[in-house]
Formats: C-alpha cells, structure tokens, sequence
C-alpha cells in the first residue's frame, strides 16, 4: 500500500448542484419516454435509438453547461505534470 494522500476536490460543490443534475435527468429523460409512445414496431425501434442519442447529447450538453457556470471557462483539461 502507498502512503500517499487522498486526491481532494478541485472545487467545493454547489449547493445548486442537484437541482441541475434532476433538472439534466429529467430532461434526458423526456425523449425516452416519448418513444415508448410510439406504436409501429419499426418506427418504435428509430424513436428509441433517436431518444437514446437524444438522451446521451443532452446529459453531455448539461454537464459541460453546469462546469461552465461553476469556473467560467468552461470543460479544461487537468495541466499536466
């Protein structure tokens, strides 16, 4: 075992930080739901593949929006070294 410390966090959390992350999910999860409503078999499979791209673009556009209101600058990469 190495005696190293614990990695600590670059930022304290907001306490906003969980309403955005439900308001992310929920609307990730809008499209989802949506397919399910979708009654011809080869239409239902296009909408849930559509609402699955659909699911992963708006997580990945809500977090980056999140990061970039907590710093300013927007998703960085950690300097190395």
């Amino acid at each position: 075992m190495s005696s190293r410390q614990p990695l600590q966090p670059r930022l304290r959390p907001l306490r906003s930080t969980p309403i955005v992350f439900g308001v992310i999910l929920a609307a990730a999860l809008v499209p989802v739901f949506l397919a399910f409503r979708v009654i011809e078999p080869e239409r239902a499979l296009f909408a849930h593949a559509v609402a699955i791209l659909a699911a992963i673009l708006t997580i990945t556009v809500g977090a980056r929006v999140a990061l970039w209101s907590v710093n300013g600058r927007g998703c960085r990469r950690p300097a190395s070294g």
